[in-house]
């Protein structure tokens, strides 16, 4: 029997190949140059050496590439386009979401006035947070209710309204005619809400035609207003003050006439002194006036006529 001969690995035939070809190759380069050195000597123009190609040695059982994805490479105008996207369903989101619309203010720092009225006139329901200029809110206040002194208007997120407020005090009822209109010791005037004690009483026969002037839109000019209050201490209880734009201040005296002391209160203890001394007299005379003024201290009037 012969002996079973070991066959060759994978490994080794590729070797034995690169041998055969480097052997190859080596008397292939060795000949060339012997070649070369033959023309020199005979005097020949030696001839350009021929290129050859490498063969490319097939390597069996080699798998296919599987081919490959195309890669993305956005550009500006992508992600450009994607950003306006982006912006559009924020703005839709803040515009519909519940999250940022206002459904009412917090109003503080009232007194008679309610705050349902004051959200009334805000009208900020279903309002998106966003649109809320608090200046304009301002002077929208300012405008619908008089009797607000100051108004400060701030805006917190994701959807809330904070009203801070201070209303006028009011320190005159004045009635003309039938209707009656508080007024604060600035002069400015607001309807009368809920009540409010301490209040001094005046009659008005009419309004100073100086007012119609007043930049600031004032009901009464401060110093009149002041002229009242100096006055309130003498009227006697319970009886109201007096106005008329000719005689000034005054009230109705029980003894039934009107006593008027003019607009300065500087000296209205001088005056009340004269008042008295002219009534006296006027008593013992036997005249009832129907009308007294003391406006002038020098030059105190009456009259008998109604």
């Amino acid at each position: 029997m012969r002996a079973n001969t070991p066959r060759p690995t994978r490994a080794e035939l590729v070797r034995q190949r690169r041998a055969q070809e480097n052997s190859r190759r080596q008397r292939t380069v060795i000949a060339r140059v012997q070649q070369r050195a033959a023309e020199k000597e005979s005097g020949q123009t030696p001839r350009k050496p021929r290129r050859y190609q490498a063969a490319v040695m097939a390597v069996p059982q080699v798998r296919p590439q599987a081919p490959s994805l195309p890669r993305l490479r956005p550009g500006w105008r992508l992600l450009s386009g994607a950003l306006i996207l982006l912006i559009a369903l924020g703005l839709y989101l803040a515009w519909t979401s519940p999250l940022f619309l206002v459904t009412s203010a917090s109003v503080t720092g009232v007194q008679r006035l309610p705050a349902e009225e004051i959200n009334a006139a805000l009208g900020l329901n279903g309002v998106p947070v966003f649109l809320i200029a608090p200046r304009v809110l301002e002077e929208s206040l300012l405008r619908a209710f008089p009797d607000v002194e100051t108004v400060s208007v701030k805006v917190a997120f994701p959807a809330r309204v904070i009203v801070s407020l201070r209303e006028r005090q009011p320190v005159i009822a004045w009635i003309e005619g039938n209707a009656m209109t508080w007024v604060d010791a600035e002069g400015f005037a607001f309807r009368p809400r809920g009540e409010a004690p301490g209040l001094l009483t005046v009659l008005a026969a009419a309004r100073p035609a100086s007012v119609s002037a007043d930049p600031q839109g004032r009901f009464l000019p401060p110093d009149l207003v002041r002229a009242f209050l100096k006055m309130a201490p003498y009227v006697p209880p319970g009886t109201p003050v007096l106005y008329d734009p000719q005689y000034g201040l005054g009230w109705n005296d029980a003894r039934g006439w009107r006593a008027y002391f003019g607009l300065g209160t500087e000296d209205l203890a001088l005056k009340l002194r004269i008042y008295e001394t002219l009534i006296n007299t006027l008593t013992q005379r036997g005249v009832r006036p129907t009308l007294v003024s003391v406006a002038y201290p020098n030059a105190p009037i009456y009259r008998l006529e109604p």
